[in-house]
């Protein structure tokens, strides 16, 4: 920018590096400019040992201003320090910038006395940001000694007060005195560092734009969901810290890629990294992508990123194919690399982990694309096809890669064509002349990557394939060149998995000949368990797929079939099956017959119920995600109607003898039928059941079909068991609109026929009542004409329902009194018997109390010494039944009292073995033991208590804990040694459940303590490697503490333990494993990471 020297003159102590001093320099530049208003600036000097940013003086103003180029929030007050948000949640320290500013215009007013000899007035101050205060800031307000602006809002200098009494020439002598050089072109007060960055930036954003703009060119908006409400994908790019999760090829990837793309203009600079590249330096996989775009290094680039006070938008790109023993690594250089530079993050993967809660990332789902998406995502790509032939082939796929392989095929291939032929004729279409060639070399690279467990190989490895396998170099190129393999870096792999699917597939059935055997085997390996659907949609003889499909006991096989994953032909026999399978179930209600029987569940014997074959089974357990898929609920719910008929003629025949045992009969049968999981259930309670426990909630299904099938049906007229369908329906789709303009009409005229879990379930869906008013306070209204004497958990479930209609909000409010009381109560007297009942009652109302609210508030206010003397107090008023000592200790903990052990080593003893909630008794046992560690309180050694190896290896991780979390001892190796002798006794089966209830229940995510040590695996790796490692060489010895766990799921966690903590010696163990019904998965993923280190 040239300067108008008659008007502006700038005077520098050093050049101005910082970007948002550049930016502010410029903008003044430009006001002053404008104004046509004499002036200097003074820039980036220093004055009685105070770095100044700016002083602006004219012909009658002085300003002092110090410039910010804060992106992240900052939240601060005049007095005190500061602190500015690092990543989603986390806050680091910074220094009071308003201190800053006012400081320094201290500074500037005894420089100008000391210079002119005279006492001044105080200059103007100004803390200003640039461009812009951040979003959810919290800063003191503009006084008369600082004003807090931002860039834009300073348009010109009117708004500051006349201060100088000086000649500009007089400042000039200040300027010169000061040491400060004058320049005649803005530029020049720029350091030539910034446009060096500048120019890698800029570089780095044009090699980005050409690398990715293909993808980009070929992006339609869908569907995502967002905290159970629907947004657009356009408005998922406005995001950023966001986990995107979604199933193989639904456009995630795509999606994270558009938002690189939507951030090239802004203050963000996208870095794209794939996860299945990391191995052990997380800055190596950084390196290489800012390579590959044109920076010189990654130092440099990350220093340019910072001098220019540009944020880096990190976008990692599957986040599941990172090998399972780096992923918390990963996730914690993410954290790392955050907190040293101003970064955002963008992250996919298939599903949730554990690992990534530290980013505090929003999470975004992406749902299966719509009929109308797909249609958008082929049409873009093949132009324009017969719609009505397309759109059919379009309703047979669900993912988005999908839809765009079927635009490349445009209408070659028929309706009903499989998931594995769509993506073969892909193939064959772009290999073109070299498909026969082609489609065998992928099938055998195929082939290799399943042996080794691999998403890919070394260039040197593919090379030593290539030539072992006779594929020529003419066919590897045309391979690359169709991008059908791709290279990145120095490995080579698929260009997605699901063409790594179809190839396996092609591989399996070329070695079987024809031999179901073969191929049934292939379907229940657990090394195909993400490919079978290929698997099957590559056999092409009808009867030889004929005779596997008999052979069929997977339930989610058969979902994918019946959504048309696996072509025609098993599209046409799975609908077969399911029309013989409806009628026998029909047949099974017709027969059913109930007796009362105080020895049987809900007191009824159900009779007559079918035997049902392992295929039969797997078609039923189907069913329910097919119905929310909006298949075959038109002959469920008449089946249900059905049922229901069949329980009131029941009712009508067993209702005196019900009397005469005091039998709520209704109750009863319904719950017989659709509540219990009993092997004795009927199949159609079997299917409502499986829908109402929640289990499809967390799947991603679309729903449109089913809503359009309740919203149609007549909600006056229900069953019964007809109503508690539809509830549950809506619980999975969450949407109750449908049913919500008739929940008054059913609690008022309904109620008193409606079973008890039928009324749980009206009364929890209440909640939902709350968008319109005017049926909001109709549910309220029979809600409030209810009975007061019902069962207790009906009693709270009404009180619930209240509460999340509002009806209670002034009535928790006055209940803060009857909580001050019943405090105060302890408070006079803790160490009371009665006290400590109470006590303990008043803490667990924190969590389970219809006015829980007022409990926590109350309690909130006391003062700290108050708070501790409450909580133990009501420590000693729990018991091993009771349900919060968990959380109980750890809050009582955070006080940090040492006298606090007295009460809290009296929860160290173990837990009852039939103990009914084991989970929470392993947690508080541990809970206990860690917090006594950490309080270093003296604890005496219980190895010696128990008898039993069992009890033994409990007390022995319970004690590790305890020495971990010790602070006070420089050595513990005479104790850990005396522990880890009793662990050491592999022959005696005990350790691993032990060594599992403390990862799995104290360790997890959800519930561990940051402030302790709470993982023995992390502290010693190889001790527990090599105890998983003994447990797997003798599974049958092993035995658990608890009487009710399953060693099944021990030995699998030793499996997962071996792919983290061990080595190449335990891959033939892992491998020997692999075919294990219960363990063969997990050894695959195990053996997968550990050959990626």
């Amino acid at each position: 920018m040239e300067l108008d020297s008659t008007n502006v003159h700038i005077y520098i102590g050093a050049p101005v590096e910082v970007e948002s001093e550049r930016k502010l320099l410029i903008h003044l530049l430009k006001i002053l400019s404008t104004n046509r208003e004499h002036a200097l600036i003074f820039a980036n000097l220093h004055i009685n040992n105070t770095q100044i940013d700016f002083i602006v003086v004219t012909e009658e103003k002085i300003i002092v201003i110090e410039a910010k180029g804060q992106l992240a929030a900052i939240h601060g007050i005049k007095n005190g320090a500061w602190k500015t948000l690092v990543t989603p949640g986390v806050y680091k320290p910074t220094r009071n910038y308003y201190e800053q500013t006012l400081k320094a215009k201290h500074a500037v007013k005894d420089a100008i006395t000391s210079f002119f000899g005279v006492e001044p007035d105080y200059p103007d101050a100004v803390l200003a940001f640039v461009p812009r205060i951040p979003l959810n800031s919290s800063l003191p307000e503009s006084d008369h000694k600082v004003k807090i602006e931002h860039q834009e809002s300073l348009t010109d200098l009117s708004g500051f007060k006349k201060n100088n009494t000086f000649s500009l020439e007089d400042w000039k002598k200040f300027a010169i005195k000061n040491g400060l050089i004058n320049i005649s072109n803005v530029n020049s007060a720029i350091d030539k560092k910034i446009f060096d960055a500048e120019a890698l930036i800029k570089k780095y954003l044009n090699n980005f734009n050409h690398a990715y703009e293909y993808y980009i060119s070929e992006f339609v908006e869908f569907e995502c969901s967002l905290e159970n409400t629907i947004i657009n994908t356009g408005d998922v790019v406005k995001l950023s810290n966001i986990h995107i999760l979604g199933p193989s090829g639904c456009g995630k990837s795509l999606l994270s890629k558009k938002i690189g793309f939507k951030n090239l203009d802004t203050e963000n600079v996208p870095l794209i990294i794939e996860a299945k590249y990391f191995g052990t330096a997380f800055r190596a996989l950084l390196e290489n992508e800012v390579l590959l775009l044109g920076a010189p290094s990654l130092k440099e680039f990350l220093n340019a990123c910072t001098r220019l006070n540009l944020t880096l938008l990190i976008i990692l790109d599957g986040y599941n194919e990172c090998p399972l023993s780096e992923q918390r690594r990963l996730a914690r250089s993410l954290l790392a690399l955050g907190y040293r530079y101003s970064t955002k993050f963008i992250v996919t993967s298939q599903k949730e982990h554990e690992h990534l809660k530290i980013l505090n990332l929003t999470q975004i789902a992406v749902i299966e694309p719509s009929l109308e998406v797909k249609k958008q995502i082929s049409g873009l790509i093949s132009g324009s096809p017969d719609q009505e032939i397309y759109n059919s082939l379009l309703m047979t796929v669900r993912s988005g890669l999908e839809s765009r392989i079927i635009g490349q095929i445009g209408n070659d291939l028929p309706k009903g064509t499989s998931q594995f032929a769509l993506f073969d004729f892909y193939a064959r279409i772009k290999l073109n002349e070299y498909a026969t060639d082609g489609i065998q070399a992928l099938a055998l690279f195929a082939n290799c990557l399943s042996d080794r467990v691999a998403f890919s190989l070394t260039i040197r490895e593919f090379d030593r394939f290539a030539i072992q396998e006779g594929v020529s170099t003419k066919i590897l190129d045309h391979l690359f060149r169709t991008q059908l393999l791709i290279k990145h870096g120095d490995r080579v792999s698929f260009y997605h998995e699901l063409f790594f699917h179809t190839f396996i597939a092609e591989n399996i059935i070329r070695n079987a000949q024809n031999n179901p055997e073969k191929i049934a085997s292939a379907l229940t390996s657990p090394k195909h368990q993400d490919g079978k659907t290929f698997i099957l949609g590559a056999v092409d003889n009808d009867m030889l797929l004929k005779d596997i499909l008999e052979r069929t006991e997977d339930y989610r096989l058969i979902i994918s079939i019946a959504v048309g994953d696996c072509g025609k032909f098993a599209d046409e026999w799975v609908k077969y099956e399911y029309g013989i399978l409806l009628d026998s179930i029909r047949t099974e209600i017709e027969g059913l017959s109930f007796k009362i029987s105080e020895t049987e569940l809900n007191n009824i014997l159900i009779e007559n119920v079918k035997t049902w074959t392992k295929k039969e089974l797997a078609l039923i357990n189907a069913l329910p995600e097919l119905i929310i898929q909006g298949k075959y609920f038109s002959e469920i719910i008449d089946m249900i109607y059905l049922m229901d008929e069949k329980l009131d003629s029941a009712h009508g025949e067993l209702r005196e003898q019900a009397k005469k045992l005091d039998i709520a009969l209704r109750s009863s049968l319904f719950s017989t039928i659709y509540v219990g999981f009993g092997k004795m259930s009927a199949a159609l309670g079997l299917i409502v059941s499986k829908i109402h426990s929640g289990i499809l909630l967390f799947s991603n299904i679309r729903t449109n079909n089913i809503v359009y099938d309740v919203e149609r049906i007549d909600k006056l007229n229900l069953s019964n068991g007809q109503l508690y369908f539809l509830l549950a329906i809506c619980r999975v789709t969450r949407d109750y609109q449908p049913l919500i303009p008739h929940f008054a009409y059913w609690i008022n005229e309904k109620w008193r026929y409606i079973p008890y879990h039928l009324k749980l379930d009206l009364l929890h869906s209440c909640m939902y009542c709350r968008e319109d008013e005017k049926e909001r306070l109709a549910v309220i209204d029979a809600l409030h004409s209810l009975p007061q004497d019902m069962h207790v958990f009906l009693s709270t479930s009404l009180f619930e329902a209240l509460q999340s209609l509002g009806a209670l909000d002034e009535d928790e409010k006055q209940y803060e009194s009857v909580v001050k009381n019943e405090i105060n109560q302890v408070l006079i007297d803790p160490l009371n018997n009665d006290s400590e009942l109470l006590a303990y009652r008043i803490y667990s109302s924190f969590f389970d109390h219809p006015y829980s609210g007022s409990y926590y508030s109350v309690y909130s206010e006391l003062p700290p010494e108050s708070q501790k003397i409450l909580l133990t107090s009501a420590l000693r008023g729990g018991t091993s039944s009771n349900f919060f000592i968990n959380p109980l200790i750890r809050d009582l903990s955070a006080f940090n009292d040492f006298d606090s052990g007295d009460i809290i080593k009296e929860w160290t003893k173990l837990p009852e073995r039939n103990n009914s909630f084991p989970q929470d008794s392993m947690r508080v046992l541990f809970t206990a033991y860690a917090t006594l560690g950490k309080l270093n309180y003296p604890l005496e050694s219980r190895l010696d208590d128990a008898n039993e190896s069992t009890a033994n290896a409990l007390i022995a991780c319970a004690e590790i804990l305890y020495w971990c979390n010790r602070s006070d001892l420089a050595n513990k190796e005479k104790h850990y040694k005396r522990i880890f002798d009793v662990l050491d006794r592999h022959e005696l089966g005990a350790s691993l459940d032990a060594i599992k209830q403390v990862e799995r229940e104290f360790n997890s995510e959800y519930y561990k303590d940051e402030n302790k040590i709470t993982s023995i695996a992390k502290k010693f790796p190889e001790k527990v490697a090599e105890i998983c490692r003994k447990a797997l060489l003798n599974r049958s010895k092993q035995k658990s503490y608890l009487e009710w766990e399953r060693i099944d799921q021990s030995l699998d966690f030793a499996v997962q333990i071996l792919g983290i903590y061990g080595s190449k010696i335990d891959l033939p163990l892992l491998r020997s494993l692999v075919d294990d019904n219960l363990l063969g998965q997990t050894s695959i993923k195990s053996i997968r990471y550990l050959e990626a280190n």
